[in-house]
């Protein structure tokens, strides 16, 4: 990424910024339906990715049913979305007395059959050493996350542009995207391009919200996602107390960093 370092991490953490302040509260909202469950710890984890994926999402379909990209209509569609979100999760807060859904029953249910069998097993030997390997798998998770993303960042800190087919092609099609309003070659060319529009909608839309080149916003999104990715199956994972291995075995081998740098 062109520019001097100060000015490379800026660009980073405002893009990060914003795209969190966008998909933070569906994140949450679509947690607590699916994991109601979970604790504070585990909904953070796993919100960001599953903001994300409400994100392209979003931005896919919209693409895919109107035929085209607009970027006020992706920005009224998100505001609407963070506003239902926004309502799911007062209404959780506020009601305390409502009609369970049948995957909260499910949840409950598994919970207490969990619950009972703890208490029956409460002095066995191997269900005291189960419990505590799943508390313990929680340590150190937050500083390994950051470790990865670490590594997941520095192709953004070391090259001062990405290398690969595959970045080329997102960049030329959120441009086409911004320019045609769609996936469409530029004249003289007659066609499209055929990537799934999801991530290129979130990129064209980034661009124009931030005022920066499409190469740079797709760029750090997708080095960001890649992060959020890893944070959520680190959380999901610990539905079953194993966070911590989960994130050593699947964050920490520096193939990420090739396979980022190269194609993403």
């Amino acid at each position: 990424m062109k520019g001097d370092p100060m000015e490379r991490i800026l660009i980073i953490l405002l893009t990060l910024g914003v795209t969190a302040l966008v998909t933070i509260l569906p994140g949450r909202a679509v947690v607590r339906i699916i994991d109601p469950t979970a604790d504070r710890w585990r909904s953070w984890m796993l919100s960001p990715s599953i903001g994300l994926l409400l994100l392209c999402g979003v931005g896919g379909w919209s693409v895919i049913v109107s035929g085209k990209y607009q970027f006020e209509v992706m920005a009224l569609e998100l505001a609407t979305l963070n506003l239902i979100a926004t309502g799911l999760l007062w209404e959780r807060d506020v009601r305390q007395v409502r009609r369970l859904s049948p995957w909260e029953r499910l949840e409950l249910s598994m919970s207490e059959e969990e619950a009972e069998q703890m208490f029956i097993d409460l002095d066995d030997p191997e269900a005291i050493r189960e419990r505590t390997l799943a508390r313990d798998e929680r340590h150190y998770v937050i500083p390994l996350l950051i470790f990865a993303g670490l590594i997941l960042m520095c192709p953004l800190l070391i090259f001062n542009m990405p290398l690969g087919g595959d970045w080329i092609g997102f960049s030329a099609v959120a441009d086409s995207f911004i320019e045609l309003g769609g996936p469409s070659l530029p004249e003289p060319h007659n066609g499209a391009w055929t990537y799934p529009p999801g991530f290129l909608a979130a990129t064209a839309f980034f661009s124009e919200l931030m005022r920066q080149e499409t190469w740079i916003i797709g760029w750090v999104l997708a080095h960001g996602a890649m992060w959020a990715l890893i944070a959520g199956l680190a959380g999901a994972s610990d539905r079953w107390g194993t966070a911590r291995s989960t994130l050593i075995g699947i964050a920490l081998p520096l193939g990420l960093f090739a396979k980022l740098w190269d194609t993403g």
